[in-house]
């Protein structure tokens, strides 16, 4: 399946991080759609700094939603009210056909908050928490060596992170 979009360029006025945070959320605003095509089954999206060092089967993962979780972690270092934007890690998740409603939900978050750094993962992890759906939910973290920031041999998907970014 190919998709493609567009944007206007006369209203596409963003620069920096909002400019790059505009684009990466066209996956989560295209998703509900995605998922109604009657052939879909599940749809696995990673950001665009990302790529996959080694094949992975994810089809082969029961819960119909997958998510890099960083909620059991201690984030008592960083301000309260930027505590949700990292609760989950959005280099890498997957979504079946029955979570629809979900990213809807996701979508209309971000729309609601608007384009900003981060509002992906804050979108992803308030949706989920709020519609309770954390124990449908396979937590990626627990596979070693699946989304690596490290950038090593071993590791399944690599991803960008802090420096890496922009360098």
């Amino acid at each position: 399946m190919t998709c493609t979009w567009h944007a206007d360029p006369t209203e596409f006025t963003f620069q920096g991080n909002v400019r790059h945070s505009f684009c990466a959320n066209v996956r989560i605003h295209l998703l509900p759609q995605l998922l109604a095509v009657p052939h879909v089954q599940r749809i696995t999206t990673i950001d665009m700094d990302s790529v996959f060092n080694k094949p992975f089967d994810l089809s082969r993962m029961p819960q119909p939603i997958g998510m890099f979780l960083r909620d059991t972690w201690d984030h008592s270092h960083r301000p309260e009210h930027k505590r949700l934007e990292v609760m989950c890690l959005a280099s890498m998740w997957w979504l079946d056909k029955s979570q629809v409603a979900y990213a809807q939900a996701v979508s209309d978050y971000i729309t609601a908050c608007g384009p900003r750094w981060l509002i992906d993962q804050e979108a992803l992890y308030v949706t989920l928490r709020d519609m309770g759906l954390r124990d449908q939910t396979f937590d990626i973290a627990s596979m070693q060596g699946m989304v690596d920031w490290h950038m090593t041999p071993s590791g399944i998907m690599w991803t960008a992170k802090g420096h890496r970014k922009i360098d």
